[in-house]
C-alpha cells in the first residue's frame, strides 16, 4: 500500500492499479498502526448514504476552512511580515493552546479521586473509552479554529495530524476534515487503512472522501494549492488550462535567449553568471566553424548565418569550471578531450574533468561572486564541448504549447529549448513559462493577425470548435490568484 501511496502522487489516477504488481515486489516495510479495534466492523448497504452524508459535511467544512485560511494567509503577507513579528505569532499560538487545552480541561474534564496507589492499568477498568457528545463537540471546535490559526504561520508545521485529530471528534471515519482540505481520495484512504488496518471499511472511507472532495471542489480548490497559488510557486498541474490550445510555443517563450559559445573566453562566461541567474544556457557553435572547418577563412553567407544549437549546459557546471579553471592559453579544439580519472591537471588539452571533479561540491555549488579571475585569466579560453549536454529535449517553434506542456511536466524537465527549422535557438521553456497566469498573459498579447489565423485554423480543422471571442470572455472573469 505505501508503493501504490507514492506511485498515486506522481501517476495519473488510472495508472495507480497498474503499479500495485510492483508494490508486491517491495522489502524492508516499516509499520504504523493505530492498534487492533474490538469489536463488530461490518455494516450494511443502507449505512452508505449516511457515510456520503457525512463526507460531504466534512467537504463544506473543509472548504470553508480553505476559505478562512486563505484570507488570514493574505492578511499575514500583507501585515506580518517582519521576523519577530512572525516569531511572536508563533509564541502567541503557543501560548493560547496551551491556556485553552488546560482552562477547558478545568472547567468542563471530570476527575475522578483514587485512593492509593494506582497504576495505569486501572484506566481500562474506570474509563468506558468513550467521549460524551459535548466533549467532542468542544473538542472539535477549539481544534479547528486552531488548526486554521496555525497552518501557515513561520514555524515547521503540517496539517496531517490537527486534521485527522478534528475528523477524529466529528466522526469515527477521522479522515472526512482532511479529505475535505486537501482533496485527496486514493492516497488518503491507502493511509487510514494502513493505520487502522480495518480492509472491510475501504468503500464507506473511499466514498465518503469523494463527497467531502466533490462538495469541497465546488466551493475552492484544496488547501495545498491556495497556498501554492499565493506563494506564487509555478506549480503545473496534469493538464494545461483550456485556452494554451491557442498557443504556440514561440508564443510564451522568454527571449531573446542567453546563449554561450561552445568555444568561448573565460571573461565573456564570468560575466553571463555575473549579469544573470539563469539556471542554463544553451550552447551554440558559430555557422563559419562548420563552412570552414574551423580553421580556414569563412565565408559571407556563412558569417552572416545565425549560429546554430549545440547543446545546453547548467549554471553551476560553469561555476565548477571557472572555479577549478580549467582554461587554455590558446583556442582549443572542441570534442577532443575525455574524461580523466580521479585525479586532473590544469590546462590540459587531453583530458576533461572528472565527473568527480564536477559533482564533487554537491548541493553547495561554488557561487560566482566567490569566484575571483585577473586579467590575464579572463582572456583565456574555455572548452564547454566536454561537460554540455548535446542530445537535450527541444521543441519546435510551431509545437502547440499543450504538447510542450505534456512533454515538460512528464520528463520533469527544467529547461525545454525552441529551436526553429535552421537549428537556431529561439528561447527557453522554464516552468514559469507554462503556468497559467503567463499563458493567459500569452494570450491576451496576441495580435490580431495571429487570432484570426488561429481562429481559421481551428474553424478548418475542427468543426463546432469553441470560437477564439468565446474563450476571451471567459479569461476576463478566471481569476488566477496570481
Amino acid at each position: 500500500m505505501a508503493f501504490i501511496e507514492a506511485n498515486e502522487s506522481a501517476e495519473p489516477t488510472p495508472n495507480v492499479g497498474h503499479g500495485f504488481i510492483g508494490g508486491t515486489l517491495g522489502t524492508q516495510t516499516g509499520t504504523f498502526s493505530f492498534g487492533q479495534f474490538q469489536g463488530s466492523m461490518a455494516y450494511e448497504a443502507l449505512d452508505v448514504p449516511v457515510f456520503i452524508v457525512m463526507g460531504m459535511i466534512g467537504g463544506l467544512a473543509g472548504a470553508a476552512f480553505n476559505g478562512a485560511n486563505m484570507v488570514l494567509t493574505q492578511f499575514r503577507k500583507r501585515y506580518v511580515t517582519h521576523r519577530y513579528l512572525r516569531f511572536g505569532e508563533a509564541l502567541l499560538i503557543a501560548f493560547s493552546m496551551a491556556t485553552a487545552s488546560f482552562w477547558l480541561s478545568y472547567f468542563f474534564g471530570t476527575c475522578r479521586n483514587l485512593a492509593g496507589d494506582y497504576s495505569d492499568s486501572l484506566f481500562a477498568v474506570l474509563l468506558s473509552g468513550g467521549f460524551t457528545p459535548f466533549s467532542l463537540c468542544m473538542f472539535f471546535v477549539v481544534f479547528y479554529m486552531f488548526a486554521h490559526w496555525t497552518y501557515g504561520i513561520a514555524v515547521p508545521s503540517g496539517l496531517f495530524v490537527p486534521s485527522l485529530l478534528a475528523g477524529a471528534a466529528y466522526g469515527r471515519i477521522c479522515v472526512i476534515m482532511f479529505g475535505g482540505m486537501a482533496r485527496m481520495t486514493i492516497s488518503l484512504t491507502v493511509i487510514i487503512l494502513e493505520y487502522t488496518g480495518v480492509i472491510e471499511w475501504g468503500l464507506p472511507i473511499m466514498v465518503s472522501l469523494m463527497a467531502a472532495c466533490w462538495v469541497g471542489n465546488s466551493f475552492n480548490e484544496g488547501l495545498y494549492d491556495i497556498h501554492i497559488h499565493l506563494n506564487h510557486l509555478p506549480f503545473l498541474e496534469f493538464d494545461p488550462p483550456y485556452y494554451a490550445r491557442f498557443l504556440r510555443a514561440l508564443n510564451v517563450i522568454s527571449s531573446p535567449p542567453t546563449c554561450v559559445p561552445q568555444i568561448a573566453k573565460v571573461g565573456e562566461i564570468y560575466d553571463v553568471l555575473k549579469n544573470c541567474n539563469h539556471g542554463g544556457f544553451p550552447v551554440i557553435v558559430p555557422r563559419s566553424q562548420d563552412a570552414a572547418g574551423g580553421g580556414q577563412q569563412p565565408n559571407l553567407s556563412a558569417k552572416r548565418r545565425s549560429p546554430r544549437f549545440s547543446g545546453i549546459i547548467n549554471r553551476h557546471h560553469l561555476a565548477v569550471l571557472l572555479q577549478r579553471k580549467d582554461f587554455f592559453v590558446e583556442k582549443p579544439e572542441p570534442f577532443v578531450r575525455i574524461p580523466a580519472g580521479d585525479t586532473t591537471l590544469l590546462y590540459n588539452d587531453q583530458y576533461a574533468l572528472s565527473y568527480r571533479d564536477m559533482e564533487g561540491s554537491y548541493p553547495r555549488y561554488p557561487s560566482v561572486s566567490d569566484i575571483q579571475l585577473d586579467e590575464e585569466e579572463r582572456g583565456l579560453w574555455m572548452d564547454l564541448t566536454p561537460y554540455m549536454n548535446t542530445t537535450p529535449y527541444t521543441v519546435q517553434e510551431q509545437t502547440p504549447v499543450p504538447r510542450a506542456f505534456r512533454l515538460f511536466r512528464s520528463l520533469g524537465l527544467r529547461h525545454l529549448i525552441v529551436l526553429n527549422r535552421r537549428n537556431e535557438v529561439r528561447g527557453l521553456i522554464t516552468r514559469k513559462d507554462l503556468t497559467p497566469a503567463h499563458l493567459k498573459f500569452c494570450l491576451e498579447a496576441l495580435s490580431e493577425a495571429e487570432k484570426q489565423r488561429i481562429q481559421g485554423y481551428f474553424h478548418r480543422d475542427r468543426c463546432g470548435s469553441e470560437r477564439f471571442e468565446d474563450v476571451e470572455k471567459k479569461l476576463i472573469r478566471i481569476n488566477d490568484n496570481w
